[in-house]
């Protein structure tokens, strides 16, 4: 009891971070022993720091003491008129981040419309709406949306304050767990309306510079929408497409696409052994009636497919058409399959080419494994080459649009986790197989890089390139696959499906795509112009040679 104050004063904070941790334990002992001694203590010391500084620094000693008595002390001291308001909202920071029971309902109390009209109010009243702001449950917005939409610059102040002592690059997708999909699409139009986004600072301007509220409330926009796509359901879904109406922006079904391949990757279920087998129609070409001992009639779609192209998402898709249009003059014909629909690209150069899509990942149904199995039975082609985006490795040697053949491709999925038997850590090693491309297409293309002139995109890497059912945007995870493969340029999402239905089927294959990307946690950043740059040089790099009249049938 005598000794409560001083323990409590000592000034620990001067000292390494071991005198700090023991200077915690010892104060958490002495408020269990003598707990009014200590709080009428830190009763002085925070009027102490209010009066010195802007935030109360004594609550740092204070993490082995929190019980229900601490938490109702800060409560009544928070309610003390003669507190600053800086330093009453970093007690209410602190509060709310510990749940402590009432701090939220008082928090609440102080934002009332008609408390605001008093100016020594209205400042607790920001303090406290700031705090609530800054929470990651729910930014404090069941609370505070009414106030922001009848008094909009009050709203603004406290979004720019808050920006002061937040975090937005936790991205992580438990963000505003307690706001629905409609809430969120509600904030985050309030947040574009105050803050739109055409008068955020480029990148490019602002680099060098120091990162102001304003640019942070502008990434706080950017997340909100981020956590939306995140959430998997048809209500993000349904918010996206509300934002999408309200700002007339179309560039947003980019993030609804992503938002529903959320919501397809949460419902997937890996397929059975048998449902596999039962994906792959008849192939009644090679079915010989034994009866008659004649071949039955064809279930090929057409006469001849000399090139199949595969793409997997819209954008790449749209990418080959262009390209194809720009090349023939006219669209596309389409053809049902069983399952996937053909465009028809027409006569190239000689040469018969289709068009199919997958769906993303190899493994996924309607993914590029069963998608490759269904175009080899339906069209029988002599090659098929995967055209579209993937994620480069090194952001200093390759350019967004850079584009990479797979010489090689490698299975980084396939692992077996073991045990060190020395140590009895656990041991993970790779064990998929690194395999060729077709060695016709590596030369066709590599032939094709001779004659092709992109002025400063005209890089081609013919590489180890790597697959797997990840969607990669980690700059840990990818720095591992680094680590694992050091000679790989890059890495996407279909390719070891393509290579493993068109090997069993003894079809010429070969993936060639460009980065959008590195991978590296970046993904969101003008990914729509990116995505759109590296497909259009993929598609364009592949009809280059298809110009070449070398995918035409020799006789």
């Amino acid at each position: 009891q005598r000794w409560a104050p001083a323990i409590l004063a000592y000034p620990s904070g001067l000292h390494d971070q071991d005198t700090s941790r023991r200077h915690r334990l010892l104060v958490g002992f002495a408020y269990r022993n003598a707990p009014d001694e200590t709080l009428s203590a830190l009763n002085v010391l925070i009027d102490e720091d209010n009066r010195q500084y802007n935030e109360i620094f004594i609550i740092r000693e204070l993490e082995n003491c929190w019980d229900m008595r601490l938490g109702a002390f800060f409560v009544e001291k928070a309610k003390d008129p003669s507190l600053k308001a800086s330093v009453f909202g970093f007690l209410l920071d602190d509060l709310l981040q510990r749940k402590v029971a009432g701090v939220r309902e008082y928090a609440a109390s102080l934002i009332d419309f008609r408390l605001l009209q008093k100016k020594k109010s209205r400042r607790r009243a920001r303090a406290a709406a700031e705090a609530l702001f800054r929470q990651p449950t729910d930014a404090g917005w069941p609370i505070l949306q009414p106030i922001f939409l009848a008094d909009p610059p009050f709203g603004y102040k406290v979004a720019l304050g808050a920006a002061v002592r937040m975090d937005t690059y936790k991205r992580d997708t438990l963000r505003w767990p307690n706001l629905s999909e409609k809430q969120l699409a509600e904030f985050f139009l309030w947040l574009y309306e105050q803050f739109p986004e055409e008068k955020d600072r480029s990148p490019i301007s602002a680099r060098g510079r120091s990162v102001t509220a304003r640019d942070t409330v502008a990434d706080l926009r950017r997340v909100v929408l981020t956590a939306l796509s995140k959430r998997g359901t048809q209500e993000a879904i349904d918010a996206i497409r509300h934002i999408e109406q309200t700002l007339g922006d179309d560039s947003l079904r980019f993030l609804r696409i992503r938002a529903e391949e959320e919501m397809l990757a949460r419902a997937f279920r890996p397929l059975t052994p048998a449902e596999v087998i039962d994906l792959r129609p008849r192939n009644q070409a090679e079915a010989i009636n034994k009866e008659t001992g004649t071949m039955a009639k064809s279930n090929r779609l057409v006469e001849r497919c000399d090139v199949l192209l595969m793409t997997a998402t819209e954008i790449e898709t749209r990418a080959v058409l262009s390209a194809a249009t720009a090349e023939t003059g006219r669209s596309a014909q389409l053809i049902p399959g069983k399952i996937k629909i053909y465009h028809d690209l027409g006569i190239i150069h000689g040469a018969h080419v289709l068009l199919v899509q997958s769906e993303m990942g190899a493994k996924t149904q309607g993914g590029s494994t069963s998608t490759t199995l269904r175009g080899i039975s339906e069209l029988n082609p002599r090659s098929v080459v995967m055209v579209g985006i993937a994620f480069g490795m090194n952001p200093t040697k390759q350019p967004i649009g850079h584009i990479l053949v797979s010489e090689q491709l490698q299975d980084y999925e396939l692992l077996r986790y073991g045990t060190d038997g020395t140590t009895g850590a656990p041991l993970l090693r790779h064990r998929g197989v690194k395999v060729p491309a077709s060695p016709r297409l590596l030369n066709l293309f590599r032939t094709t890089k001779l004659t092709w002139n992109d002025g400063d995109f005209g890089a081609v890497d013919f590489c180890l390139m790597l697959s797997g059912d990840k969607l990669v945007d980690n700059i840990d995870f990818r720095d591992q696959l680094r680590e694992h493969f050091a000679e790989a340029q890059g890495g996407e999402m279909e390719a070891i499906g393509v290579y493993a239905m068109a090997e069993e089927e003894n079809v010429d294959w070969i993936i060639v795509k460009a980065i959008c990307d590195y991978a590296d946690g970046k993904k969101h950043e003008n990914k729509a112009e990116r995505q759109k740059l590296a497909a259009e040089r993929a598609a364009s790099f592949v009809f280059h040679a298809i110009g070449q009249g070398l995918f035409a049938p020799r006789g």
